[in-house]
């Protein structure tokens, strides 16, 4: 077995996690970022770009694109908020409805290769702890901002 450091770990665990959700929507014509935001969606219809980048830890350009690419092929669609004219929200079209089941599942599978390979005690464990170097990334990432 191969020794990592954490942020190997990460990277490795990041990269064999895409292949196998790449190889799982095979058969969907849908990529794996574009899977990422029409999972989001499908759970959180009526949210706005901003939000999804915020959920997805993504600048809002690769968000914007990813947008773009589900509104091409008719998968999402955007409606300006009532409330405030400058946000527009995201929602399933019929299309992303259909396809977003098995989205779903596939997410779903997902979760469940990553939470099988650790004990519940480990589960708690790391979880805490990712959660831990997420939060200190993204404040570190926030006064790197703020800087520039």
């Amino acid at each position: 077995m191969e020794h990592y450091t954490p942020s190997k770990a990460i990277a490795a665990a990041y990269r064999l996690s895409q292949s196998i959700l790449r190889a799982k929507l095979a058969t969907l014509s849908i990529e794996a970022q574009q899977a990422d935001s029409l999972y989001v969606i499908s759970n959180r219809e009526g949210l706005s770009q901003q939000e999804l980048s915020g959920l997805l830890s993504v600048s809002k350009s690769a968000t914007t694109q990813a947008v773009k690419n589900m509104i091409a092929a008719g998968y999402v669609r955007k409606e300006v908020d009532a409330m405030d004219k400058r946000v527009s929200r995201l929602y399933l079209t019929e299309e992303g409805k259909a396809i977003a089941p098995r989205i779903n599942e596939v997410f779903g599978e997902l979760i469940d290769l990553h939470q099988e390979a650790f004990s519940a005690e480990e589960r708690k464990q790391f979880e805490q702890l990712i959660t831990k170097l997420v939060d200190e990334l993204r404040e570190k990432k926030s006064d790197i901002s703020a800087k520039e």
